[in-house]
Parts: C-alpha cells; sequence; structure tokens
C-alpha cells in the first residue's frame, strides 16, 4: 500500500474505496475516487490525498503549486506542510524545504511524519545533530515508528556512532515497504553462541552490501559447525571463496537443514563493531586464480601497444529515486574528461549499457563480459586502480584489495562517513566528494589532477597515497 499522509480523519465511504485500491496497487484507480470525491463535501480531503498519490509516485515538481493552492486554503494543516517539505526536499530545495518543515512542526510539534520527514532532509543535508534530533524525539513519543528508527541508524553510524547505530539498524525489516522482503527460513535468529551445527546466513542487502560484510564470515565459522550463505547466484563466486564458507545456495528450496538464521546485514552489529574495531585484514576476498591469469592474457592482447597504467571506470549506479544530495551517477559524457586522461590505460567496467555507447571513449569495453562479479573480481585483480562512483565495484574493489578511487555525492551514504578522504572499511580506497549537491566537477578535476600524475608517475598521485 502506497503510504498516505495523515489527517483524512476515519477511513469511510469513498476512503474505505481508495484504500482498497491503493492495497491492490491500483494507481489509476485510486486516482478517480480522489477525483470523484473531490466533487463532494470533501473535497480538500480528496484533493490532498490525490496530490499525495501523486507524490509518491515521484511527480514532484508539478505537485508543488497544487500543494501551496491547498496551503493557502488550509494553512494550519500540518500534513500538508509536511508533503511540502518533502517535494522540496526531493527536488533538492533544502533550505525552502526546511522553512515548510518547520511550519509543520509548530502547528504540531509531536507529529512523528514531521519529525521523520524533518529529520531525512536535516540528514540530506549534512546536518547531522539536527537530524539525530528529530529522530529521537520521534521515537521517543512514537517508539514503533521505523522510520524514525532507521533514520536515526544512518544518522548514527554516518558519524561514528556505531554500536547505537547498529542497535537502532535492525529495524530495516520493519518499514512498511520492506516488510516481507527478507526471505525466512523459519529458524530462529542466532545469537553468536558456538553452534555445532549448521548457521544459514542471508545475504539480505545489495551486492556492495554483501562485499562489505563478507568480512565477518570467517569470524562466523570460527564459531558454527558448517556455514551455509544464501545469496544470488551473481555474487556467490565471490562469496564461495571466503575461508570457511562450506556452500553458497540461491534459493530456500536448495538450503540444507539448519538449526539457526542470521542476515549478512546484521553481523556487524552481532560482533559489537566499532568505529575502531573493523574486522580485518583486507583482503577478505579473492580471485580465481584460473581466471585472474585468464584476464591477464586477454587484457595484454587487448591493450595491445598502449602503456600505462590500467584504470577501470564506472560511472553509473542501479538506478534509485534519492534527492539530488544523495544522487551517486555521473554522465558518461561528464566523466569522459577523466577517461581520457593521457598515459592510461582505460578499461569499461560498465555493464548494461546499450551497444555503441562506449565507442569513442577510448575505453577497452569489457562490460559485456562480466556476467557475474566473480569474472569481474578476476578482471579487477588485473588493473591497476579502479574509478567508480559508489555502487557495488567500490565495495568489491576494496574487499580485493584493490586500489579504488570512489566518487561520493554531496550527501553520501553512510559507510562512507563524513568529511574523510580515505574509508575505514577498506584502507585501499580514496574519497574523492563533491562540494555541492550534485556537482561532481570538483571530485572529478581532484580525480583527473590525481591521475595525470600518477601516470607520470609523480609523488601524490600515486596510488594509495593521499590527495
Amino acid at each position: 500500500m502506497l503510504p498516505m499522509a495523515g489527517g483524512l480523519g476515519d477511513v469511510a465511504g469513498w476512503r474505505a474505496d481508495l484504500a482498497a485500491a491503493l492495497q491492490a496497487g491500483d494507481g489509476d484507480l485510486a486516482r478517480a475516487i480522489c477525483r470523484a470525491a473531490m466533487a463532494g463535501p470533501e473535497a480538500w480531503d480528496a484533493e490532498f490525498a490525490l496530490l499525495t498519490i501523486e507524490v509518491n509516485a515521484g511527480v514532484l515538481a508539478a505537485s508543488e503549486a497544487p500543494l501551496l493552492a491547498l496551503a493557502a486554503r488550509r494553512p494550519d494543516s500540518p500534513d500538508l506542510w509536511t508533503r511540502i517539505c518533502h517535494v522540496r526536499s526531493m527536488l533538492g530545495r533544502f533550505d525552502e524545504a526546511v522553512v515548510a518543515g518547520r511550519r509543520s512542526l509548530a502547528l504540531a510539534p509531536d507529529r512523528v511524519d514531521a519529525l521523520h520527514t524533518m529529520g531525512t532532509l536535516l540528514h540530506n543535508r549534512r546536518d547531522f545533530r539536527g537530524a539525530l534530533e528529530c529522530f529521537l524525539r520521534g521515537t521517543s513519543l512514537h517508539p514503533g515508528h521505523a522510520g524514525c528508527h532507521l533514520g536515526l541508524a544512518e544518522a548514527l553510524l554516518m558519524t561514528g556512532w556505531f554500536l547505537p547505530g547498529w542497535r537502532e539498524y535492525e529495524w530495516r525489516y520493519s518499514l512498511p515497504d520492506t516488510r516481507g522482503r527478507l526471505p525466512r527460513t523459519r529458524r530462529p535468529q542466532w545469537s553468536g553462541a558456538p553452534l555445532r551445527s549448521t548457521l544459514v546466513v542471508i545475504a539480505d542487502q545489495g551486492y556492495g552490501d554483501c562485499f562489505q560484510f563478507a568480512r565477518y564470515l570467517p569470524l562466523v565459522a570460527q564459531r558454527v559447525g558448517r556455514l551455509v550463505v544464501l545469496c544470488s547466484p551473481l555474487v556467490a563466486g565471490v562469496l564461495g571463496r571466503v575461508p570457511g564458507v562450506a556452500a553458497c545456495v540461491n534459493s530456500l528450496e536448495k538450503l540444507p537443514p539448519h538449526e539457526f538464521q542470521i542476515t549478512l546485514s546484521g553481523l556487524p552489529g552481532l560482533f559489537a563493531t566499532g568505529l575502531q574495531s573493523i574486522p580485518g585484514p583486507v583482503p577478505y576476498l579473492s580471485a580465481d586464480p584460473a581466471r585472474v591469469a585468464h584476464w591477464k592474457g586477454a587484457l595484454a592482447a587487448l591493450a595491445g601497444d598502449a602503456r600505462g597504467p590500467r584504470v577501470g571506470f564506472v560511472w553509473e549506479g542501479r538506478p534509485t529515486p534519492p534527492p539530488p544530495s544523495r544522487r551517486r551517477s555521473i554522465p558518461l559524457g561528464q566523466m569522459e574528461a577523466v577517461i581520457r586522461t593521457p598515459g592510461i590505460v582505460p578499461v569499461c567496467l560498465q555493464v548494461g549499457l546499450d551497444p555503441g555507447v562506449v565507442g569513442g571513449t577510448g575505453m577497452i569495453d569489457l562490460g559485456p563480459a562480466l556476467t557475474n562479479f566473480a569474472e569481474t573480481a578476476a578482471v579487477l585483480a588485473n588493473l591497476d586502480l579502479v574509478v567508480t562512483v559508489d555502487t557495488a565495484m567500490a565495495h568489491l574493489a576494496g574487499a580485493l584489495g584493490r586500489p579504488v578511487w570512489i566518487a561520493l555525492p554531496w550527501s553520501a551514504d553512510w559507510r562512507w562517513l563524513d568529511k574523510r578522504a580515505d574509508s575505514p572499511w577498506y584502507p585501499t580506497a580514496r574519497l574523492f566528494r563533491c562540494l555541492e549537491p550534485g556537482d561532481f566537477a570538483q571530485p572529478l578535476g581532484e580525480i583527473a589532477a590525481a591521475l595525470r600524475r600518477l601516470a607520470a608517475g609523480d609523488g601524490p598521485g600515486m596510488i594509495g597515497e593521499g590527495p
């Protein structure tokens, strides 16, 4: 069901029909119900419900003016100002969003949806103290609000407060849109106690999360009789090589008999990981030696007479709809100036491109050959450096101990912390950050300059050294 704004009253009449349509995922019917109700005595509520549907569907810019028109008719609605705050935040107009958010909280200081929206906005503005205050108030007033708990988790983790952050992170599967997404083996959760029988670890989040948290698998294996990982076939060839992993399976039906289960993303909290106690050493992932040897010869043939550091490039992550401050992908046209740095051998690691996209950039295009991450790991073992946005490639390269330079958005994911050029998770990583939301010119300029120094063998541009 799409999340509806509060304040629409008890579900009755057209509201019941609307709720049923939303529950069924029928957006067109839901819109029709709202439009019909706009001719009745509850026209304002119906119009607000219709605009809420549009906002939740991603229709942002076109929704702001109608929302403001509604506000002119009912300026004392905290729900309306919360919705305006959300729209402006997603459009990247953070200062205007703060004005709307504060107005909502002034009208209803204890409304949890307003606190959650404002906390998320402040986090996107990198005002982590303000975000923490909103989320803490939200969880104290409404202890069961999963959104505030998860927002609190990300703000705590971003600022290095790992231990309380992991506790709050356990709320991630209590959100309305994540309930039911976690594969359940119908076995109790493992507490970390020594176990003689089989344990199943569920690789429950994105590919990058799998690689980041795979460092815990050897620690788990030391405490259990047999360790089996439930994961996508795309990562099985990498996770299956981790010491202590007995097997990787890709479906619940293939799981062997086991006594307990736990999520891979729950292991940092289980092992009470602090900022200074992230498990090592790095590398903790490895590539298949046979495939490494194959790609050594293949890359030599593809490079021909070209000489210089072999640098892999990734400029797009999987599509996501965050606000501009968190958008991580870079247009190829903007990345191309870096790709064309003289003295390097550029290699395309981007998968899923339309034919002909790479042509003319001068890159060796390996994208079509990277059919899984085990193949990708073997390629990375033959590169001198990876330049990437915040996507799974950054985590894979870091976990393999390969030099990796990562271009980060202005408000980066919590995994990269804030205002750091290095990563406690990956000692071979260097971080290049946007100075303004959506503006990658600065980090790309720094990367290009460092690549020129690298190609020339000139001091601070060398791999692994600071900027």
